[in-house]
């Protein structure tokens, strides 16, 4: 498996099972938490996990149970829990561009591009007993400011002079008042709009693009580059409780709750060309592990996405031999 950092489980691993490498539909499907799906109903997408609430990752590769249905692999992610004893942590992750080099290609200006990155997460997580042997609580709250940039962009805006109606030297400009049905149009003297024949609503509109920065004075094509920014904050929270109703019956309910206002830039500044990225979401589970004997065990989760009603459940029973007797 092939790990960045930062991204939801479906994301950030490589997968190679049965001699074949990729994130299949069949694959993404048995992606759990806790035991159950992190796959999202409506989008099929993976709801990513608290990195920091995490406790293991458990990994089945072939021939596992037949309550996972059908793929390559199974992940479970174990959520860490709260304790007889208070603990805690603490921790920051920090990127910047002072850290790295320019771009071996220069920019449209000549001059070198180092794309520009204000990555910061921090956050920490506190566990411990509410009542001790009983109840026990354990929370983490995750903070990412990402003020990166995406990709650079090479597009055309109006020149200084298009801006006032001048456009001199190119194709010529007909007044669209002149001419009428089978008439000859009449062209702009010298190819200049009046400045009081320009409306009022194009002006305040041109004020909203950005001036020429490439391709030298006069150039009226590919004269503006943008590096565009990947504004991608994230709000995070993680919550558990584990109440145990015998030594042999434990009842947990956890929630994560995300809030991601990002921004989508194409290849110029906002207002122009940008649009809101932004998502909030919650995914809840309750379940309920009941130890019956050493080989029974009884499992029953209900769970549920974001805003969807409907919430889903199963039960199931595993029956294992325990590994200490024959």
């Amino acid at each position: 498996m092939i790990d960045t950092h930062n991204t939801s489980l479906a994301e950030r691993v490589a997968i190679v099972t049965g001699g074949a490498r990729g994130i299949g539909a069949a694959v993404a499907r048995i992606l759990l938490a806790d035991g159950a799906t992190v796959v999202l109903p409506v989008s099929g997408n993976v709801d990513n996990s608290v990195f920091e609430s995490i406790s293991e990752v458990q990994v089945t590769t072939s021939s596992f149970s037949a309550q996972y249905g059908i793929g390559g692999a199974v992940f479970n992610q174990i959520s860490k829990s709260g304790s007889n004893t208070f603990h805690g942590s603490a921790y920051e992750y920090w990127q910047n561009d002072v850290l790295n080099a320019s771009n071996f290609f220069p920019g449209g200006n000549g001059q070198p591009v180092k794309p520009s990155i204000r990555y910061n997460e921090w956050g920490g997580s506190v566990g411990g007993p509410i009542i001790k042997n009983k109840l026990f609580f354990f929370f983490v709250r995750d903070k990412i400011t990402n003020n990166g940039s995406g990709n650079q962009h090479t597009s055309t805006v109006p020149t200084l002079a298009e801006r006032s109606g001048d456009f001199s030297g190119q194709p010529t400009i007909y007044d669209p008042t002149t001419g009428g049905v089978g008439g000859l149009r009449t062209a702009f003297a010298g190819n200049v709009i009046p400045a009081n024949r320009i409306d009022p609503v194009a002006l305040k509109v041109l004020g909203f693009y950005p001036a020429p920065n490439a391709g030298g004075p006069n150039a009226t094509v590919n004269n503006y580059v943008f590096l565009s920014p990947s504004v991608n904050p994230n709000l995070r929270y993680f919550g558990r409780i584990d109440y145990d109703l015998t030594k042999n019956n434990r009842v947990t309910f956890s929630i994560t709750a995300k809030n991601n206002p990002g921004k989508n830039f194409n290849q110029w500044a906002c207002p122009i060309n940008c649009f809101s990225g932004d998502i909030d979401g919650y995914n809840a589970q309750l379940s309920d592990t009941w130890t019956i004997s050493h080989w029974i065990t009884s499992y029953f989760f209900a769970k549920s996405f974001g805003m969807n009603l409907p919430v889903f459940s199963a039960r199931y029973i595993k029956i294992a031999p325990d590994s200490n007797t024959e």
